[in-house]
């Protein structure tokens, strides 16, 4: 049976057949078969945008369209997955970030297996997951061991945040838990921020539009929502390239390096 993903603020969990898709609605078009803005007639292929190597010119996949490109992956094979390598989670990223479907990634990789792309994407969904848990378990002790004991995890998804308050737990300690809970509203504020552009996104029919809106949320020089240190990632789709090399180990993610993709 095929299987989706129900993505709540923070996390994507295996569930349902796909009926569900109905409990996940994006208000999309219904004159494109992925769900955005329909490009001007004769200008189906482009140049590759800036953040993405395909030979097309769509708007980033919000939370809907990443949806229904994880249900139509798992539906190619049937919900299995194979061992993956980095390439492999590049190749999910690029398409989120493209705004791909899973037909048109498959177009431009022939040969492409669905169950390694499903296995990445699950891992890497994982481990964000994890570092976001470990974020909550900070919030919700809001004091020096509950920092101690989750900070190094949260760090890998969030290292400016969890840099800002070790410092401050260094330096005026009874101001920490303050702090986190200050610094937690932040990130809400940019939580909220992005869905509200992700459905302008999804609503438009204005293509230009939903490009320019796209670009406030992904842009390579880290200038965008994503890439704020208090940008709490709510799907694969939503993370910056550094987010998910400290996600896998690849590196430290320094805080100079926070913003930059």
């Amino acid at each position: 049976m095929e299987e989706l993903f129900i993505m709540s603020t923070r996390s994507a969990v295996l569930t349902g057949p796909t009926a569900g898709v109905a409990d996940h609605p994006t208000d999309r078009p219904t004159d494109h078969p992925a769900g955005r803005p329909t490009p001007p007639a004769g200008t189906a292929r482009f140049a590759p945008v800036a953040w993405t190597p395909w030979s097309t010119r769509h708007p980033i996949a919000t939370a809907g369209h990443e949806l229904e490109f994880v249900a139509d992956l798992s539906a190619a094979c049937d919900g299995a997955t194979a061992p993956h390598t980095r390439s492999d989670t590049t190749a999910v990223l690029n398409a989120l970030r493209g705004g791909l479907t899973w037909g048109e990634l498959s177009e431009f990789l022939p040969g492409v297996r669905p169950a390694r792309l499903l296995g990445a994407y699950q891992a890497l969904d994982a481990l964000r997951l994890d570092a976001l848990d470990a974020w909550d378990g900070i919030v919700a002790g809001s004091d020096l061991a509950a920092l101690e004991r989750h900070g190094d995890r949260a760090a890998r998804l969030l290292p400016v945040l969890v840099d800002r308050l070790r410092r401050w737990a260094t330096n005026d300690p009874a101001q920490l838990a303050g702090v986190i809970g200050l610094n937690d509203a932040g990130a809400a504020g940019v939580t909220r921020a992005i869905e509200e552009i992700e459905r302008r996104i999804a609503a438009s029919d204005d293509h230009d539009l939903a490009l320019a809106l796209s670009q406030t949320l992904y842009s390579m020089n880290g200038d965008c929502l994503f890439g704020r240190p208090d940008h709490l990632p709510s799907r694969v789709g939503s993370l910056m390239p550094t987010h998910v090399s400290g996600l896998l180990g690849e590196r430290a993610v320094t805080t100079a390096e926070a913003r930059v993709a």
